[in-house]
């Protein structure tokens, strides 16, 4: 559990973010002498010392200096929408028309999982890129992949020391220096998949200091503080889905593309996936039809539905619909010799992994290929390019970093539960992330290594509960 505050090196308790970026200090001795420290890491890192602690120190904020030197621009994790993005048209208008001014905003764009938040964000960005300087995208999964991010983006980017007299500073300081550097120049930070209490609390200290850039954050949750701004998406409306489904599918009757489109009740995620996983199929048999899928989601969801691990779990709608859409997709996929089996093995993987910057290249170990490390370069690409062309995942950098929707992991993870192969999944894992200790980008693969041992633990401990039972 992630505490209310964070003590500091001096034990003493504070909120995770409570000082303002630039203070004055009066202190009684303050480098032999009284005087004011206006420079905000010795005026920072003074209140972490345990020689002052106790003394009297009296604070006054200033407000943040421009900073002399230009910053170059930033695009720290930040990769474009995709390709066919559609309707959304008055929530966009209401981002600009609260973010694109001069006044810094924090604004939550909340919705069910599934829903297009990340998506709407991207698009935001990539229509009003001429009004930011900067963009810096975290990841917001856990209060470790935050505090990562920001001490990587301090240290790469902005070239800012993490540490003063040989000690780390506070993360609280980091913050505070990155938000100064940052403000000098138009600056948008996306805050994405703030989806746990802990990490909402821990982005709420954050972006409730003074001096701070532009900031959008994304979460299931809407509840930030009374001086955010909010905006909640729903799911598309019949109209735009039937207009997505139409410039998907061709050669389809209005009625099978309505039928379709109130079948996955409007879900963008859903739609995404079910169109890539039709035309995949209709390349492949040119008399696969839209009636067809139809008729396989039903028979699936009747299946599903009946199961006893649905029963005994609680699920919303739309997951419902996201897991049987991936079942279908599942067994296509299985189907596709030579690469369907090892398509799913890798899918599987990257469903217990930190969906964010997932390198193809960590599967070139993976057990049971051959002795050939070419060959198995090109049976994991082939592989992974299937699971793209159903839409399963998205690809950067020419296919060689991945990424995986957070719902699709929950479904999947659900369902290797229900058949008994989470333990053998995460084995492979975790066999997978020990490989790469030698590899150059070992630091990428760290969060997939914690994703992965963490979900190891809590699958021992559901074992655990279910053999007292």
């Amino acid at each position: 559990m992630i505490p209310n505050s964070e003590t500091d090196e001096t034990g003493s308790g504070q909120s995770y973010l409570q000082s303002k970026s630039t203070v004055k200090f009066e202190t009684n001795d303050f480098k032999g002498h009284r005087g004011t420290v206006n420079q905000m890491d010795q005026a920072s890192d003074i209140t972490n010392n345990s020689a002052y602690v106790g003394r009297d120190i009296n604070v006054t904020y200033l407000p943040a200096k421009p900073s002399t030197s230009e910053l170059r621009s930033i695009h720290f994790q930040y990769r474009l929408s995709v390709d066919d993005f559609i309707g959304r048209q008055k929530d966009l208008s209401f981002l600009k028309e609260k973010l694109c001014i001069e006044n810094p905003r924090v604004m939550v764009v909340s919705g069910l999982g599934g829903i297009g938040k990340t998506q709407l964000v991207k698009q935001f960005i990539k229509e009003n890129k001429e009004f930011y300087r900067n963009v810096v995208w975290i990841n917001s999964q856990s209060r470790e992949s935050i505090e990562k991010e920001f001490k990587t983006l301090a240290e790469s980017e902005l070239d800012l020391s993490l540490n003063v007299d040989g000690k780390e500073r506070v993360f609280r300081n980091i913050i505070h220096m990155i938000f100064n550097r940052l403000s000098t120049s138009k600056t948008i930070i996306v805050f994405d998949n703030v989806d746990k209490a802990d990490t909402a609390k821990i982005v709420r200290d954050i972006v409730a200091v003074h001096v701070k850039p532009h900031i959008l954050i994304t979460s299931r949750f809407q509840e930030f503080g009374e001086s955010v701004n909010y905006i909640k998406l729903e799911v598309f409306s019949s109209e735009v889905a039937l207009k997505y489904i139409s410039t998907k599918v061709c050669k389809e009757t209005l009625e099978d593309k309505m039928t379709l489109a109130a079948t996955l009740k409007n879900l963008p995620l859903a739609l995404r996936q079910v169109t890539a996983h039709i035309k995949y199929h209709q390349k492949q048999d040119g008399n696969y039809k839209l009636c067809n899928y139809i008729a396989d989601f039903n028979k699936y969801r009747k299946k599903m539905l009946s199961s006893v691990h649905f029963q005994n779990d609680i699920f919303h709608e739309y997951k419902e619909t996201t897991l049987t859409t991936w079942q279908i997709t599942m067994n296509a996929i299985r189907e596709c010799e030579p690469d369907g089996e090892l398509a799913l093995r890798i899918l599987h993987i990257m469903a217990y992994f930190h969906n964010p910057q997932i390198m193809r290249e960590i599967f070139f170990n993976l057990d049971g290929l051959s002795d050939e490390p070419e060959l198995n370069k090109r049976q994991v690409m082939s592989a992974v390019r299937l699971i793209i062309n159903y839409s399963m995942v998205d690809d950067y950098e020419n296919q060689s970093v991945l990424g995986i929707h957070k719902l699709v992991q929950e479904v999947i993870q659900i369902q290797l539960s229900n058949e008994q192969r989470s333990e053998s999944t995460l084995r492979d894992g975790l066999r997978l992330i020990s490989q790469m200790e030698e590899n150059k980008k070992l630091e990428l693969c760290l969060q997939h290594g914690i994703s992965v041992y963490q979900l190891s633990w809590n699958q021992q401990v559901q074992n655990t509960e279910r053999k007292m039972t």
